[in-house]
């Protein structure tokens, strides 16, 4: 019995920290996103100003023209299987 409940008590960690990885993941795209998106309201209402035409002009090359999000995580599945393969080298070490 106490098997089961040491199994059960390890899944729910499992899943409980690929919902948490989701959401971080989730929660940087939007920041990310939300900072692109203003920045192209910054040079939209800069553009629209009655400025000299270098001004627009520097607004078009300072603006993003893409998002970058850097380095994309591993999915939890690749962590998983990570973690896994180094249980199992340091018991085939110790075996």
């Amino acid at each position: 019995m106490e098997i089961f409940t040491f199994i059960t008590r390890v899944s729910f960690a499992i899943v409980l920290f690929f919902l948490v990885n989701i959401l971080v993941s989730v929660y940087r795209y939007s920041l990310r996103l939300a900072a692109h998106y203003d920045a192209r309201a910054d040079a939209l209402s800069l553009s629209s100003a009655l400025l000299e035409d270098g001004f627009h002009q520097l607004v078009q090359s300072l603006s993003p023209s893409g998002v970058d999000f850097g380095k994309l995580d591993r999915s939890p599945t690749e962590q998983l299987v990570d973690v896994v393969r180094s249980v199992l080298k340091r018991g085939e070490g110790k075996g």
